[in-house]
């Protein structure tokens, strides 16, 4: 899985591929934190909605359900 920094995840949705797609963490991260792009059930005509989480972290059911991941 490739991982990204919240800066580029930033340049990411705000280029016309992404379309503010990507729902993006509100908590301030150190500009070196890395994080994954995971596909959420959320979508509609403009295409589906994708959720950064931080890189390492364990998606297990509590994770899946709080983000609604797929």
């Amino acid at each position: 899985m490739i991982d990204y920094t919240l800066k580029e995840l930033q340049h990411m949705n705000s280029s016309s591929v992404w379309n503010n797609r990507i729902i993006l963490p509100l908590v301030a991260y150190d500009e070196n934190t890395k994080f994954n792009l995971y596909a959420t059930w959320q979508a509609d005509l403009g295409g589906r909605y994708y959720v950064a989480v931080r890189s390492g972290r364990e998606v297990n059911t509590d994770v899946r359900g709080r983000y609604n991941l797929m």
